[in-house]
């Protein structure tokens, strides 16, 4: 019924959060304005605004996927970024690490075990 192929992020510092999702996560950039960009990740096209009104503890929680979670971890923390959580499994679903955007929103990297569109996956 539903599908997810769009998300909204919003950031209290434009050029802050350009950098670490092009940069950093190396997603590749779809679009730029002065106070929002989109990237894409797969088929998940990600758009990130700035906003007054950003929460301290984040906005959202994003997923992306990798095929392999050992090589992916060693991307990003090869760019410096810092690791909220080690690779940890959601047994027989999924292996993933945790990180935080500039604005403490929620990316787990994960590296699916069995197919997540799979119901009881």
């Amino acid at each position: 019924m539903f599908t997810c192929n769009h998300i909204s992020v919003g950031c209290s510092d434009i050029e802050r959060s350009f950098n670490f999702y092009t940069n950093k996560l190396g997603l590749a950039l779809l679009h730029r304005w002065p106070k929002m960009f989109a990237v894409r990740a797969g088929d998940v096209r990600i758009s990130v605004f700035q906003s007054d009104e950003v929460a301290s503890s984040g906005n959202v929680e994003i997923i992306l996927r990798t095929d392999n979670i050992e090589s992916a971890k060693a991307a990003v923390t090869h760019n410096e970024v810092t690791l909220a959580q080690d690779i940890i499994e959601a047994p027989g679903f999924m292996r993933f690490f945790t990180i935080e955007d500039p604005d403490g929103n929620v990316i787990h990297i994960g590296q699916y075990l069995s197919d997540p569109l799979e119901i009881g996956g």
